[in-house]
């Protein structure tokens, strides 16, 4: 039989390269070590490192695992990499919520009573837990290591009663508003849109708005109308600086029917009654105030009330022109003539530092369309 003719061989497809992240070769060395057993070692407390870093782990650097898990008696990431990987969390999140998923990540029983007991900043938040979940082993030949499972792992009685916490937004969870950052509460209670400055604005214009309520807590409707009333007066301000007289008019015209609705009055009303005495006396025993159950003297206690003051988003200037106007206005319509001056009984002493110093970007654009200089004061 004639032979076949022979066919030249295809070559094989290569395999595309690609690159493996540092944290997947980590990730991918700690399931080989805790495979193989990690260290072969008798005492692999003493030799065991971390697998991402290369630090020896022990009572200092390590965490502490059940050794019929993990047998060098460690997790395999030291306490300095699994802090790093915290921080990355918590500045997606938030710090407690940021807890929550490390104890996930790590195997380590998440206890709301001890996240309510730290202080510490970003920096140290979770080297601060572990210490302090792990402080009972310390010392122990054959502790009990509990693990995630053993710990507040339902997610309502983890963040329920009077510990933090959390908000979904759409499919996003995150710590309670006062633990976020700038960005991402601005983003929450303002919506997006808006500048750095525009959001600085109307976080000031809100605390001017609630001032009013003195503590007491605001009804959530509430909120909501004043977080309106902020934005449509940033929007009115806006109008006046580009000359759009209409468009201010009809921002003035919302906040009037805001502010004048019964359920805001009604609101504002409840929000003084409920500053009751207990209230107060918390108030005075958080500014040292009340020691050994009662109040300070009455000079110490001038002193301490003193030091409460507001700050508003307005100069001195702007004050001064405002009151000269008033009072020019006044004294046209009885005939007399204007001032030239600010009188000095007319001037405000700040000495509190309450008002800015200097006038604003946007003062300055106000006073310029308007045709006016900052008035000088009358002196002795």
């Amino acid at each position: 039989m004639p032979r076949k003719a022979a066919t030249a061989k295809k070559p094989k497809p290569r395999a595309p390269k690609f690159e493996v992240s540092a944290e997947a070769k980590a990730l991918f060395s700690a399931q080989q070590a805790m495979e193989s057993g990690y260290v072969p070692d008798k005492d692999a407390g003493k030799t065991a490192t971390c697998v991402r870093c290369g630090a020896r782990l022990n009572d200092n650097t390590g965490v502490y695992m059940p050794k019929g898990i993990y047998p060098s008696g460690f997790h395999p990431l030291c306490l300095v990499c699994q802090q790093k990987k915290y921080a990355d969390i918590a500045q997606a999140t938030s710090r407690t919520y940021a807890v929550f998923y490390a104890c996930i990540a790590f195997d380590v029983p998440y206890k709301p009573e001890v996240v309510a007991e730290i202080t510490a900043n970003h920096n140290g938040v979770w080297y601060d837990y572990v210490k302090r979940v792990q402080r009972p082993y310390i010392g122990q030949d054959n502790p009990k290591i509990e693990l995630w499972t053993e710990g507040v792992t339902d997610i309502a009685e983890a963040f329920g009663g009077d510990l933090p916490v959390l908000a979904i937004t759409g499919d996003v969870m995150v710590g309670n508003m006062d633990e976020l950052p700038d960005e991402k509460r601005w983003d929450i209670e303002w919506g997006d849109g808006w500048t750095a400055y525009d959001y600085k604005q109307l976080d000031n214009r809100y605390m001017q708005l609630t001032s009013e309520w003195a503590g007491a807590p605001i009804p959530p409707r509430t909120a909501m109308s004043l977080h309106d009333v902020a934005r449509y007066m940033l929007l009115r301000d806006k109008a006046t600086m580009s000359d759009s007289v209409g468009d201010a008019k009809k921002y003035q015209d919302m906040i009037t029917a805001i502010m004048a609705s019964e359920d805001l009055k009604v609101d504002r009303n409840r929000g003084n009654e409920e500053l009751r005495i207990d209230k107060i006396a918390k108030w005075l025993e958080s500014r040292n105030a009340i020691q050994n159950g009662q109040i300070v003297g009455y000079e110490e206690l001038k002193k301490i009330l003193a030091q409460e003051h507001g700050t508003y988003q307005t100069s001195l200037d702007v004050v001064d022109q405002i009151i000269l106007c008033i009072l020019n206005t006044m004294r046209k319509n009885e005939g007399e003539p204007e001032f030239d001056k600010l009188p000095i009984s007319a001037q405000v002493n700040d000495f509190k530092g309450e008002l800015l110093s200097e006038m604003s970007d946007e003062e300055k654009k106000i006073m310029k369309n308007l045709g006016l200089t900052p008035p000088e004061r009358e002196v002795r």
